[in-house]
């Protein structure tokens, strides 16, 4: 389930916007007029191979998001056996 509706997000779009101490925010989707000084981070990115895994977790990858300024990798590097091909191959997939 998702508990941020249509009000929540342009309620944290205008916090964003109207606070200078904010320098970014967490999102899945391009926020509508979010100013464009604000950093856009996207978590659970992978592989284009492994989007989804044993907690059910539904994974990104950075092609499907490249509004993003920012792309948040975990699980995908550490729990891969090659940390740093899984890195470079998610890196090749921009």
């Amino acid at each position: 389930g998702n508990l941020c509706d249509s009000n929540y997000i342009e309620k944290s779009v205008e916090i964003a916007n109207n606070n200078d101490n904010i320098l970014g925010v967490i999102c899945q989707h391009n926020p509508l007029n979010l100013n464009t000084n604000i950093l856009k981070i996207v978590p659970g990115i992978s592989t284009k191979s492994n989007l989804k895994d044993n907690f059910n977790q539904k994974y990104n990858n950075v092609l499907d998001k490249q509004f993003a300024d920012i792309f948040v990798v975990g699980r995908a590097i550490t729990n891969s056996k090659i940390p740093l091909e899984t890195l470079k191959q998610i890196k090749n997939e921009t």
